[in-house]
């Protein structure tokens, strides 16, 4: 008859186990791998966290079976080999069957289990260490797109007709900056910029009336003694020769000297001339920006550096008349005509090429006899009598208002003369910006909220100690096993042949005398030598010491 073959009576399923375990922690570190830095995402329905938690669970109580199984048989290892105290036979069955007797089992000090019951008690933070190894990183990332499409200019040649002029003068006076009504979003260069400077003065008295003056002979003058009716006067010129300290703007599109009488000191409190008055001019010229623009939450907003080395060109294309028009306006043109870049009614007719700045910005004749005029006509008046050098003026009495040009107006009460006029750049470099000859568009950066996986591997460190601590525990027990039988937590031996009963009867006689409760340990002796076959009534005689 054939013996039939028992998988208990074998290390299949521990080392079936170990694999397991072994193999699902592998699968855990490898979909981590997989994972980390990718964007939330379930696979079928299934969570990463999810997916992590099965592997974790597999591979904990795959090692925490393969340990129950190695601990349990080192008592009958041990016990077979030599006679030892019941008390270690209980502290390891204790320590196979949980970690407070894997804790309890360290304090004895068995070498052969110390393995396990060290791995038994990590076991308990396998899953907390687990779980913690998956973390979320919430970042905005940039990628090239077409979404972030903004203008860049390098040659402008649009004349003042295709400028909005009504709308145009309403944004001069306004000082509208509104990128995001003006741009379709970009980075590049813009070409006007603003400057504030303070100018030296001098003072003179004459009767009653106090004149001040600038050294461009700019004056202001009210009756001394009496609130203040004349509150501005301006000179706005294209020439940096008729500058007061403009003179080295070689690109000047209108420069703006102006005296006035600061706002909070315009009503009838103060007196002239105990009055705060303000001296300044501002200047409007061609220049490169590099721009750095951003759109937040549908919020333009920018910053910009002035590209200093893009300069007016040398050279002798930039700006130069056509040898036609040199020699029809040759006895009208001088050095300082065609250096400039101010309208003239009479010698804006020479045709010229164009303005360029650096090596490839260029501005059209038509769009800087365009503006030049455009500023002339709006910020400077004609055929204001008995007035040298003045242009612009704002008188105001008790019984009515006088100014000229009407653009003026907004510069009389602005609080800032410095923001109004950067304003008023930014407001001129938009248009230009995206009136680009060529229609050139520059391609950005679109940032988007991404929340990717952030895998936190030191945290792995403890699953895999209790993996490989598992495995070292069944390689341990078995070499220390060796002809023992393989009975792991059964403690009934019910799996084993009766001469192996027989040899642990005969273990357990020989520490009878260690255990307190002699009747206990006759009661359990006499039912193990009863299995085993063991003469009962020579038992009985032994105990006696027959």
């Amino acid at each position: 008859m054939y013996e039939t073959w028992d998988i208990s009576s074998t290390w299949t399923l521990e080392l079936l186990s170990a694999g397991l375990s072994v193999a699902s922690l592998a699968a855990l570190a490898g979909v981590l791998a997989y994972a980390d830095g990718r964007e939330l995402v379930a696979w079928y329905n299934l969570t990463l966290n999810t997916v992590i938690s099965i592997l974790s669970t597999i591979s904990r109580l795959c090692a925490i079976f393969v340990l129950c199984e190695s601990i349990a048989q080192v008592k009958w290892a041990i016990f077979a080999e030599n006679a030892r105290s019941l008390l270690d036979f209980e502290a390891i069955d204790a320590a196979s069957r949980g970690p407070v007797g894997a804790f309890w089992l360290l304090w004895r000090g068995k070498r052969v289990a110390m393995v396990g019951a060290v791995a038994m008690l990590l076991a308990l933070v396998f899953d907390p260490s687990a779980q913690q190894l998956v973390r979320w990183r919430t970042a905005v990332e940039f990628e090239a797109s077409e979404v972030a499409r903004l203008p860049r200019a390098v040659r402008y040649g649009r004349g003042i007709g295709l400028w909005r002029v009504r709308w145009w003068g309403w944004v001069v006076m306004m000082g509208s900056n509104d990128l995001s009504k003006d741009l379709q979003r970009s980075e590049s260069t813009g070409q006007s910029t603003s400057v504030l400077m303070d100018t030296s003065n001098s003072g003179s008295m004459f009767g009653n009336v106090v004149k001040l003056e600038l050294l461009n002979q700019l004056s202001i003058d009210n009756y001394e003694s009496v609130a203040p009716e004349l509150l501005f006067t301006s000179w706005g010129t294209g020439n940096e020769s008729g500058t007061v300290s403009m003179s080295d703007i070689d690109t000047l599109i209108w420069s703006m000297a102006i005296l006035r009488v600061k706002p909070k000191d315009q009503g009838e409190t103060r007196t002239w001339p105990h009055v705060d008055l303000e001296e300044s001019e501002c200047a409007l010229y061609y220049c490169v920006k590099r721009y750095n623009e951003s759109d937040m939450n549908n919020s333009l907003s920018h910053s910009w550096t002035e590209v200093t080395t893009a300069t007016r060109s040398q050279d002798s294309y930039s700006w130069q008349p056509s040898q036609s028009s040199i020699d029809q306006y040759q006895a009208e043109l001088n050095d300082a005509d065609i250096e400039s870049l101010a309208f003239d009614d009479s010698l804006s007719a020479v045709e010229r090429t164009d303005l360029q700045l650096g090596d490839v910005f260029n501005i059209s004749q038509a769009a800087v006899n365009g503006l030049s005029s455009f500023f002339q006509s709006t910020f400077a008046a004609k055929n204001i009598s008995n007035v040298n050098n003045t242009n612009g003026f704002y008188m105001r009495s008790s019984a009515n208002t006088q100014y000229q040009p009407a653009a003026i107006q907004p510069l009389v009460l602005s609080v800032n003369l410095d923001a109004t006029f950067t304003a008023l750049a930014e407001s001129m470099s938009n248009p230009i910006r995206t009136a680009d000859d060529n229609a050139i568009t520059d391609f950005g950066m679109m940032g988007t909220s991404v929340t990717r996986y952030r895998v936190h591997w030191p945290w792995i460190t403890l699953p895999i100690l209790v993996v490989l601590a598992s495995v070292g525990q069944l390689v341990i027990t078995i070499r220390a096993s060796g002809d023992a039988p393989l009975w792991n937590n059964s403690v009934l031996c019910s799996n084993s042949d009766r001469s192996r009963s027989r040899r642990s009867y005969e273990t357990l006689r020989v520490v009878e005398n260690q255990w307190d409760n002699q009747s206990l340990l006759a009661q359990f002796l006499h039912s193990l030598a009863s299995f085993a076959g063991v003469d009962t009534n020579a038992y009985i005689l032994a105990q006696n010491g027959i």
